[in-house]
């Protein structure tokens, strides 16, 4: 599998602790293509919620319904 920066995938963030995202989710890729591409076996996402009381806080995005081939309005969690 090739992994690149701006993709989706789904993703299980288990074990979150605190306010961590926990369980299976959709996750964002914002590690660039030059590491992604590397022999590192980690890969930086952000996680993306439909809980849109996240989306009033600074520094995330709300994604519209049908964007990002989305079923409904969600955000993309940077703050957590």
């Amino acid at each position: 599998m090739v992994i690149r920066k701006g993709s989706i995938y789904w993703v299980d963030f288990s074990p979150g602790k605190g306010s961590e995202p926990k369980g299976k989710r959709l996750g964002l890729v914002i590690q660039n293509n030059i590491l992604n591409e590397s022999k590192l076996n980690t890969v930086l996402m952000v996680a993306i919620t439909s809980t849109m009381k996240f989306g009033e806080l600074p520094g995330n995005v709300v994604l519209r319904k049908g964007e990002a081939s989305l079923s409904k309005k969600c955000v993309i969690n940077v703050t957590q």
